[in-house]
């Protein structure tokens, strides 16, 4: 759901790093945390599994330096930007598609990635309402009606007292 997301950061990360000066390897690094960084932001405020820690469910690393890769290729071709943007942005969607399809995932150690998918957690739960918090304090009084009460007339009755 968030491909085409994930092709715009991977575009505006690539264009920042190129505009300050950076090597290619560079660049594709600052593509590389724009976009993962995101990610983990987004989930964590959604109060979900971050997607980018299981590499066997969801391709970020590889789509987004696909993405940023082809960016700096265009761009070392002169091709205009208008083109390089939605080609670069093009990129990272059909790849995306291609390993959410195919199953492809970056390789990993096999006892690694049996433990992560058998302990990682369901991506798409039941909605955001339901399992997460209500976002607002919860009033929970320190005192009932009655304490308030009984301090109000124990203060109306000292001080009665002691203005007299």
């Amino acid at each position: 759901t968030d491909t085409i997301g994930l092709g715009a950061f991977s575009v505006i990360g690539t264009m920042y790093a190129v505009r300050l000066g950076y090597p290619p390897i560079v660049v594709l690094l600052c593509t590389l945390i724009t976009c993962t960084g995101g990610g983990l932001i987004r989930d964590t405020l959604c109060r979900r599994p971050a997607r980018v820690l299981y590499p066997f469910q969801e391709t970020y690393a590889i789509t987004t330096v696909a993405g940023g890769a082809a960016w700096i290729t265009m761009r070392a071709l002169s091709v205009p930007l208008f083109m390089r943007v939605p080609i670069a942005v093009g990129t990272v969607v059909a790849f995306r598609c291609y390993a959410a399809t195919t199953g492809f995932h970056l390789p990993a150690a096999d006892l690694l990635l049996k433990q992560q998918h058998r302990d990682a957690p369901q991506l798409d739960p039941e909605p955001v309402e339901e399992r997460a918090p209500v976002l607002r304090a919860e009033f929970q009084p320190h005192f009932t009606t009655e304490h308030i009460r009984s301090s109000l007339a124990d203060i109306a009755a000292g001080g009665a007292a002691g203005g007299a």
